[in-house]
C-alpha cells in the first residue's frame, strides 16, 4: 500500500531533475574489432563472463559502404576479456541491427551466438530481423543465414524487427517482434521447446511507454518473467548533459521499474547501446558508444544497483512516448530528423508533446526532458 501510495503520488506531483543514482564502469572507452562504427548491443558468456558486442560493419568491410552494411544488417562481432582485451572477432550478415544478441556456453565447452537474422528494412528505417539465428562462434569467419551451420528460427511470420534473449539460469528464452500495424511485443519461451521449432508463448508482453525515445536494446531478466528496455538519444547540440537515458523493465502487468542514468558525462559524442542484467544479483547493466578526439569509436559499460524493484523509481520530468522504431545514420549513431523541425514529416504512433502545463513544472527548458523530451 505504501509502494503504490508513494508511486500515485509521484504522478501526481510536480516533478523536478534530481541527481542520478551512480554507477560503476566496467569497462571504459574501449576498442572494439572495427574502430569507425559504433557499438549497438552486448552479451555475456555466463561461463567465462567474457564480453560480446555487436556493431555495424564499418565502411569497406565486405566491399560495401558502411551505409551498404547498415542496410543489410551485416554486423561485426567482437570478443572481449573481462577487462576488455579483444580476444578475436568475426563477422554476421544479412542478420539485424545487433542491438540484442545472446550468448550460449554449452556443457561441452561450445560458444553459440543469437541474433535477429534475414533483415529487412522497416520503412526504410532500421534493418530488423525476420528470423532469429543461432550459430557457432567462429574465429574470423562469416555466418550468413544461409550457411549450413546457422539454424534459423520462424516464431512470429510476417513480422519484423525479430531479436532475442536469453536467461539462462532458467533456460528461457525471450523474443521481440513488431507486426504489421502493431506495437513492440515480446514472447516468452521455454528454451527446449523453442529450439524443438514449438512456438507457444509461456508469457506475452506488450512494451509499454518509454519515458524517453529511441529504444536502443531490451534484455529478459533473471527468473525470465520481466524484460528491461534502455531508452535515450545520443548527445547533441540539442540533447546534452545530463541526456535522456533511462532503464525501464517490465512485464505482463506494464513498468515495474524504472530509473534515469547519467554516466559518462565528459564523453561527447555520446549515445547509450544494449542493455542486459548484470552477472551480481540485483544488478543492470547498459553500454555507451562514444568518440575519441582521434576519431576511434569505443565502448564503455555501466553497472547500476536496481533498487525499489516494488516501486517505480521516477527519474526527471519528462513525456511518455512509445517510439517502437529508430531511424539511425550509417554510422552507428542515430540521426533522425527531429519532429519539431520543418523537415519532419510525421511522429511515432503514441508521441506526444509536453504540454504547457508540463513545461512550467522543469525550471529547465534544456534540462533533461525539457525541450529535448519532445524529440523522436
Amino acid at each position: 500500500m505504501l509502494c503504490a501510495a508513494a508511486v500515485l503520488l509521484a504522478l501526481v506531483a510536480p516533478q523536478v531533475p534530481h541527481a542520478p543514482p551512480p554507477g560503476t564502469a566496467l569497462l571504459s572507452h574501449v576498442r572494439l574489432h572495427d574502430t569507425a562504427s559504433g557499438m549497438q548491443g552486448f552479451a555475456r558468456d555466463p561461463v567465462t563472463r567474457d564480453w560480446y558486442f555487436a556493431q555495424v560493419s564499418q565502411g569497406g568491410r565486405h566491399g560495401l559502404s558502411q551505409r551498404n552494411n547498415y542496410e543489410r544488417g551485416n554486423l561485426t562481432l567482437t570478443r572481449l576479456s573481462p577487462a576488455g582485451k579483444i580476444l578475436g572477432f568475426m563477422y554476421a550478415r544479412n542478420m539485424d541491427h545487433g542491438e540484442s544478441i545472446s550468448v550460449q556456453h554449452t556443457s561441452a565447452g561450445k560458444i553459440y551466438m543469437w541474433t535477429g537474422a534475414k533483415a529487412v528494412l522497416n520503412g526504410g528505417t532500421v534493418p530488423g530481423g525476420t528470423r532469429i539465428a543461432r550459430f557457432g562462434w567462429r574465429p574470423g569467419k562469416t555466418a550468413w543465414p544461409s550457411s549450413g551451420w546457422v539454424r534459423l528460427f520462424n516464431p512470429h511470420p510476417g513480422t519484423y524487427n525479430n531479436a532475442p534473449s536469453i536467461d539462462w539460469a532458467t533456460r528461457t528464452i525471450m523474443t521481440r517482434y513488431h507486426p504489421n500495424g502493431g506495437g513492440t511485443q515480446y514472447g516468452v519461451y521455454r528454451l527446449a521447446d523453442f529450439l524443438a521449432g514449438h512456438y507457444t508463448p509461456a508469457a506475452h508482453f506488450v512494451q509499454p511507454s518509454l519515458p524517453s525515445f529511441p529504444p536502443q536494446g531490451f534484455a529478459l531478466m533473471p527468473g525470465g518473467t520481466s524484460a528491461a528496455v534502455l531508452s535515450g538519444w545520443k548527445w547533441d547540440s540539442t540533447n546534452q548533459p545530463p541526456g535522456n537515458t533511462y532503464g525501464t523493465v517490465f512485464g505482463g502487468s506494464g513498468t515495474i521499474w524504472q530509473q534515469f542514468w547519467a554516466d559518462a558525462l565528459s564523453d561527447d559524442p555520446h549515445e547509450p547501446e544494449g542493455i542486459q542484467p548484470g552477472l551480481q544479483a540485483g544488478t543492470i547493466c547498459y553500454g555507451l558508444t562514444s568518440q575519441l578526439a582521434s576519431g576511434v569509436r569505443v565502448v564503455s559499460v555501466w553497472r547500476h544497483n536496481m533498487t525499489a524493484l516494488s516501486c517505480k523509481a521516477m527519474g526527471p520530468a519528462g513525456t511518455m512516448g512509445r517510439g517502437s522504431e529508430r531511424r539511425r545514420g550509417s554510422s552507428g549513431m542515430d540521426s533522425r530528423p527531429r519532429p519539431d523541425r520543418p523537415h519532419h514529416r510525421s511522429r511515432p504512433a503514441g508521441h506526444r508533446r509536453m504540454g504547457p502545463r508540463a513545461r512550467r513544472r522543469h525550471p529547465h527548458p534544456r534540462g533533461p526532458h525539457g525541450r529535448r523530451g519532445r524529440r523522436r
